[in-house]
């Protein structure tokens, strides 16, 4: 018994369909890791709305400015 023929390809009008079909897929999946995110941002640490650039500052960050040993 011989196996049977392949499918035949699919016409353009289907492989279009199949396109946008996946492109809804993906679009969906990708909404639902967003708003997934934006639930865990949502629960994480309250920011803190009292510290400025100078607190920063004051805390004497690198600077990088020169290289001890230059390529």
């Amino acid at each position: 018994m011989d196996p049977p023929p392949p499918p035949l390809p699919p016409n353009p009008a289907e492989l279009m369909q199949m396109m946008v079909e996946s492109q809804r897929l993906l679009t969906e999946t990708i909404n639902q890791m967003a708003n997934q995110d934006a639930r865990n941002v949502q629960h994480g640490p309250a920011p803190n709305h009292y510290r400025s650039f100078k607190d920063f500052m004051d805390t004497k960050p690198p600077s990088f400015r020169e290289a001890e040993e230059p390529l």
